[in-house]
């Protein structure tokens, strides 16, 4: 398989956050990360969603969230709701 993956924005609590969103996010890409090149992005690191193949978004109901509903407002794409009253 050639190592020239298509880019996977994730926005998302960065690794290393105290986030539980952050471990998931992380846990869950293992498998995203054998066929796409899983970039994890935060408010410290926005990239615009458009410069990306592919978007997923794991949304929580904390300020850990802004990027992912920002990039969200810009490009649809999966969700992933980490809280019930969302």
């Amino acid at each position: 398989m050639s190592r020239n993956r298509p880019p996977l924005g994730t926005y998302s609590p960065l690794p290393g956050s105290p986030s539980g969103i952050a471990d998931y996010a992380v846990t869950s890409s293992l498998l995203l990360d054998t066929m796409l090149d899983v970039r994890f992005i935060a408010m410290s690191n926005y990239t615009d969603p458009m410069s990306f193949d592919h978007v997923l978004y794991h949304m929580g109901g904390g300020p850990d969230s802004v990027a992912a509903f920002q990039a969200a407002a810009r490009r649809p794409g999966p969700i992933i709701l980490h809280e019930h009253v969302l």
